[in-house]
C-alpha cells in the first residue's frame, strides 16, 4: 500500500506566506500574475484523489490573498491544474504580461 503525505492547513499557510514574500520583492509587480486552480493543485488533490483536501487548498488561497501585494494580480480558474482550461489561463496571463512590457 502506498501512503501519500498531504500538507496540513498550517503548512499550506506557511507556503503561501513564503511565496507571497518572494513575489512581493519583484520590482514590476504589474507583470506578476498568480494563477490558482481552485479545484486542485495536483492530480492527487482533485476531488476523489488521495490527497483531496479543499480546506487546506483554500487556506493557501486565503493566506496568499492576505499576504500578496495588491498590485500583483491573482487569477482564479475554476478547474484543477491539469486541464486545458488552466493551461489557457496561464498562456493568457503570460501574453498579457508580454503586451504590457512592449507598450
Amino acid at each position: 500500500m502506498r501512503v501519500q503525505a498531504r500538507t496540513s492547513i498550517e503548512e499550506m499557510e506557511t507556503i503561501a506566506k513564503s511565496a507571497a514574500e518572494k513575489l512581493n520583492q519583484y520590482g514590476n509587480k504589474k507583470l506578476v500574475k498568480f494563477i490558482i486552480p481552485t479545484k486542485g493543485f495536483s492530480s492527487l488533490s482533485v476531488e476523489g484523489g488521495a490527497l483531496y483536501d479543499p480546506q487546506a487548498d483554500q487556506s493557501f488561497i486565503n493566506e496568499l490573498k492576505r499576504q500578496l501585494d495588491p498590485e500583483i494580480k491573482i487569477i482564479e480558474v475554476d478547474t484543477h491544474i491539469n486541464t486545458p482550461e488552466f493551461a489557457q489561463a496561464v498562456v493568457h496571463a503570460l501574453m498579457e504580461s508580454f503586451k504590457s512590457v512592449k507598450t
